[in-house]
């Protein structure tokens, strides 16, 4: 493949995916609005938008390793930096690549927000649950990762003389 058409092919996936990771990270704050709101018809039409574009950004992933791989390069990210490398005459496809990346950065870390959403909702809903089973709040500690634990012998000493 010459340098001209895998530029061609580069900068067309590239453009495809960085229009489907802005729809992600809409559809990622969409969620996040619901989890917040704890507005359930929203969060299952966001959650399904997510899903149907986290699948068709996998698609693409696989027609830019299967471009790199067929224009001699490997298809993970040092192939895809080594292949704009190649083909890049005015430095476009790297800003495009770049601003590919950040995009996929701001999703990350809209992604990571809403699973606290959802780690805080879901230990507000287990607090409730205890206490409609009339189990003892006190009891409750946190392990190192940020989950409750139920403290076994809550009347245990905390150090001794």
């Amino acid at each position: 493949m010459d340098r001209k058409t895998c530029r061609q092919q580069l900068v067309t996936l590239l453009n495809e995916t960085l229009t489907h990771t802005q729809g992600l990270k809409r559809q990622l704050e969409a969620e996040a609005t619901a989890l917040a709101a704890n507005d359930l018809a929203n969060l299952e039409s966001a959650v399904a938008a997510k899903n149907a574009s986290v699948q068709e950004l996998e698609r693409l992933e696989l027609q830019r390793q299967h471009l790199l791989e067929t224009a001699g390069f490997s298809g993970n990210r040092y192939g895809t930096e080594a292949c704009i490398e190649w083909c890049n005459e005015n430095h476009d496809v790297a800003r495009l690549w770049q601003r590919l990346l950040e995009e996929v950065r701001t999703c990350q870390r809209q992604n990571r927000v809403n699973g606290m959403l959802v780690q805080f909702s879901r230990r507000n809903v287990q607090q409730l649950l205890d206490i409609l089973r009339g189990q003892p709040q006190a009891g409750r500690l946190y392990d190192p990762t940020g989950d409750t634990a139920t403290c076994a012998d809550s009347s245990r000493a905390l150090a001794k003389a």
